[in-house]
């Protein structure tokens, strides 16, 4: 897992009205293919997600559409080979 290093929070509208987030981020898949994102802090609800590698096209983010391992306080990334880094940017509600 990780502790994520970079946040920002964004306003919309005008008056801006606050509430929303952006975490990102690096990983490394581990033994498996696989790899914890941990949200600090969480959102409140299931972020948006996208993660990209230049090595491994493959990195899925496992349940984004059914939520089964995605929630507001964590994400599972899954790809073909272990030591595989991605890039990742998850955006949602705080």
């Amino acid at each position: 897992a990780v502790t994520v290093p970079k946040q920002a929070f964004v306003g919309t509208g005008s008056p801006a009205v606050w509430g929303n987030g952006i975490q990102f981020g690096t990983g490394t898949l581990t033994a498996g293919s696989v790899f914890w994102v941990v949200y600090t802090p969480a959102f409140k609800a299931a972020p948006n997600i996208v993660a990209t590698s230049r090595n491994d096209s493959a990195i899925n983010i496992i349940g984004a559409g059914s939520g089964t391992n995605t929630g507001a306080g964590s994400t599972l990334m899954v790809g073909t080979t272990a030591s595989t880094t991605f890039n990742w940017i998850a955006a949602g509600s705080m």
